[in-house]
């Protein structure tokens, strides 16, 4: 959560802090196959939806990606 904090104090100074976070990072509690499992939603504040009443926008920004990758 640190490297996600708005506030430039809050996050890590520098690429080796980075690094050294994301080797801290605990992979075995991922579920096989990286598929989301909702319980992790209640559980840990990284799975928290940052968009809450925005589905019209994320519709729209979904739809401008998918025309812009199909050309």
């Amino acid at each position: 959560m640190r490297l996600l904090e708005k506030d430039l104090i809050q996050r890590s100074a520098s690429a080796t802090a980075v690094w050294k976070a994301l080797q801290a990072v605990d992979l075995s509690h991922q579920p096989a196959g990286g598929t989301h499992d909702a319980s992790q939603s209640t559980q840990k504040p990284v799975y928290r939806r940052a968009f809450v009443g925005r589905e019209s926008e994320i519709r729209q920004l979904h739809q401008a990606f998918d025309t812009a990758l199909s050309g």
